[in-house]
């Protein structure tokens, strides 16, 4: 009898040692994320970091199609490599590098999109904390009136 009462008190640590262990991980993960957001909060609260970004986002409105000419010239030299590479393939006639080539060309395309779809939302963000934040005076919303 002893021995299952062992046998049970043992299974019984075991199993509050793994849920210490699940409560632990689970509030240093919410302390972080936490840390993280008051970090953001304190450098959101410093005048020259909303200066700088209201000063990037006047630059890309007033410029935006440098940008444009920028990103489609880009997509234009990425289809010309592309298509370079695929004659080199074909003249190589090796048909295990033209679908290896093939794959890191759409494996590029895809993380290159992934990036550029990150920055915008980075900037649309920045552009509605610029906005929105209770702390901006109340001139600068004057031109909404």
């Amino acid at each position: 009898m002893k021995e299952k009462l062992l046998n049970i008190w043992e299974k019984i640590a075991d199993v509050n040692g793994v849920a210490l262990g699940c409560a632990f991980a689970a509030t240093l993960f919410f302390c972080l994320v936490a840390g993280i957001v008051l970090i953001l909060k304190w450098i959101w609260s410093l005048t020259w970091i909303k200066n700088a970004t209201n000063s990037a986002g006047d630059f890309i409105t007033e410029y935006s199609n440098i940008f444009e000419y920028i990103f489609v010239g880009g997509f234009f030299l990425y289809l010309a490599g592309c298509l370079v590479v695929g004659i080199i393939a074909l003249i190589q006639d090796n048909r295990k590098s033209i679908v290896k080539r093939a794959k890191a060309a759409l494996e590029w395309l895809l993380k290159g999109i992934f990036i550029l779809i990150l920055i915008a939302f980075c900037l649309f963000f920045l552009h509605e904390c610029s906005y929105n934040s209770h702390d901006v005076e109340p001139q600068l919303y004057e031109h909404r009136m």
